[in-house]
């Protein structure tokens, strides 16, 4: 998936071009890669190959990381606005639109799962062993991936068995990453004193830091398994002392049959001897 950026026009001033950025967000990129700053030499060295390379290297680095952020917002954009479709076709419990919906919630998880990295790697596929995952830093594409990530897995209770890419990648920034660690200890200090002032009934109303819908891909489960299930399926597995409900039955007779033993012995017609 790439984005189309467009690059503002060569006549356009420097002012008008930085002011074009917030009225036209396509020219953010033109505005990084107009404003980065070379590395600062003085005259002599600036004409020198090395400035040059290393100036065309921050601008292929700034365009590569800017790209790649706007590709992955994007991405996240439409797991997000698919998952808030879930949730209201969930309040209306209606399954033909929760189940196609729940599909394609899926079909993007494996989309990302097959375009994810592993970033702990280097170009012949053996880790680092002069970078560790602390001193590392993540791209500007992580954050929206991960934001995104940490909603469905601790607030939808999302599986991630069945994605060993996106399992790794997120037990990795959740556990090494130390600008993670510090939000999470900021965002539970804050809940604690939040729920510290609960208790003052001058403050009014609390708060309350549990999701309403909290674990609703597993509720999603188990109301798709119902609605797919039919109902010889649940006869089927259905069991008991005398065994499942089709071994009871398969030799049952059903009905009146003209058998001596089901009629009486006035219209039997075998011969009485005397």
């Amino acid at each position: 998936m790439h984005i189309n950026i467009s690059r503002a026009c060569e006549s356009e001033s420097s002012l008008d071009r930085k002011a074009c950025c917030f009225y036209q967000p396509e020219h953010l990129l033109s505005f990084f890669l107009t404003s980065a700053e070379a590395p600062k030499l003085n005259e002599g060295e600036r004409e020198s190959e090395k400035a040059k390379k290393e100036e065309k290297e921050l601008r292929e680095r700034i365009q590569t990381e800017i790209s790649a952020y706007f590709d992955t917002a994007v991405v996240a954009s439409h797991i997000l606005n698919t998952v808030d479709a879930v949730l209201v076709a969930l309040s209306t419990n209606a399954m033909e639109i929760i189940q196609p919906l729940h599909v394609l919630v899926m079909e993007l998880m494996e989309q990302l799962e097959a375009t994810i990295q592993n970033d702990n790697k280097g170009d012949n596929g053996t880790k680092d062993p002069n970078e560790s995952a602390e001193n590392r830093d993540e791209p500007l594409s992580t954050w929206p991936l991960y934001c995104v990530l940490q909603f469905l897995i601790e607030q939808g209770g999302f599986l991630t068995s069945a994605f060993p890419q996106i399992h790794h990648a997120y037990d990795l920034l959740s556990q090494t990453n130390p600008s993670i660690r510090h939000h999470r200890r900021f965002l539970e200090r804050t809940i604690r004193e939040f729920r510290v002032q609960e208790e003052d009934p001058r403050l009014g109303e609390g708060f309350d830091g549990t999701y309403p819908q909290k674990g609703f891909f597993m509720d999603i489960q188990r109301r798709l398994n119902e609605f797919t299930t039919s109902t010889l399926e649940k006869m089927e597995m259905a069991g008991g002392d005398k065994g499942d409900w089709k071994s009871r039955v398969k030799r049952g007779r059903l009905g009146v049959q003209a058998v001596p033993a089901r009629l009486p012995w006035t219209m039997q017609r075998t011969k009485f001897t005397h």
